[in-house]
């Protein structure tokens, strides 16, 4: 009875063990394979930056950002994680606005690793880099610091809310039903931008770029609604977080708190997402002090 007991808890967590390699294995090879996104999942205390671009002509978006990758590689102290052409600029900062002079609606974002600040504040003064950055007439940094071991365990509470939703038969918001449009939807307009990448750039991920500060406590009570009510969705859908980190201001002191980067299926899944009765009667409760909220599309891999 003994060995039986034994043999039966070495069992379980062989299939624990598995099914946590599994989960681990299905987000990384999304990772790569849709959104483009190269970061080491195994990476030490680095300095993690976000850029914001903004082009004169539309057409020379690519080629400039080209440019500024060669950059990148030439200076050897930089890793380009993930770059984004954004496909809709859903919420703008206030203080960010207010710090530019006028809302800026961004053409591209790229996220770079760093080994530190001091790092980063190095790569700045290399002429090439100045050179490939001075394209863009208006551009924006903001840091954050990326824990490696809180972004690793993120797929395995996915995986956890998963099983919690299935042993109690918590109903799924699969497959959407369209709102209906005479109510007054949040984002009425988002829907051609996304449908035009559904068949291009954003046919198997989009990553939405957030920067946010935490509200009060009402706000965050509401807030805390709605994070678990995306997060049984995300557990369903196979997609969620890639990057989340405290936030840290570089060139304006903006006082974001938390950047989070977050995977959604393609550009058709996001739109159907957005305009679905379901997320229209849950978006009232995401509540923030202040938010910079953008979607984009991967171009990383057409560098």
């Amino acid at each position: 009875m003994k060995r039986l007991f034994w043999l039966s808890i070495a069992g379980v967590v062989f299939v624990l063990v598995c099914t946590i390699v599994w989960q681990h294995g299905r987000y990384a090879d999304a990772r790569l394979e849709y959104v483009q996104d190269y970061q080491d999942l195994f990476h030490g205390d680095t300095f993690h930056v976000l850029t914001f671009f903004k082009v004169d002509e539309d057409t020379h978006l690519l080629r400039d950002l080209r440019t500024v990758k060669r950059a990148i590689e030439q200076q050897q102290n930089s890793q380009l994680v993930y770059a984004g052409k954004v496909a809709y600029m859903g919420l703008y900062s206030k203080p960010l606005n207010a710090a530019l002079g006028e809302p800026v609606a961004w053409d591209a974002i790229f996220l770079q690793q760093f080994e530190s600040r001091q790092v980063y504040d190095s790569y700045l003064k290399d002429p090439r880099v100045r050179t490939a950055l001075d394209a863009f007439p208006i551009r924006f940094a903001h840091g954050f610091r990326r824990s490696a071991s809180t972004n690793l365990i993120i797929p395995q509470i996915l995986l956890a809310s998963k099983i919690q939703r299935l042993a109690t038969l918590t109903p799924s918001p699969l497959p959407f039903e369209d709102a209906d449009p005479s109510l007054g939807l949040e984002f009425p307009d988002i829907g051609p931008p996304l449908l035009a990448e559904a068949d291009n750039l954003g046919k198997d991920a989009v990553l939405i770029v957030n920067l946010t500060r935490t509200g009060d406590a009402a706000q965050q009570a509401a807030d805390a609604n709605y994070s678990s009510n995306m997060l049984g969705l995300m557990a369903d859908a196979a997609h969620g977080p890639l990057h989340i980190g405290a936030a840290e201001p570089i060139d304006h002191p903006i006082p974001f708190d938390t950047a989070a980067l977050v995977y959604y299926p393609g550009s058709r899944y996001f739109r159907d997402l957005i305009m679905s009765t379901w997320y229209q009667g849950i978006y009232q409760d995401k509540q923030l002090a202040d938010t910079l909220s953008i979607v984009t599309v991967p171009v990383t891999d057409h560098l």
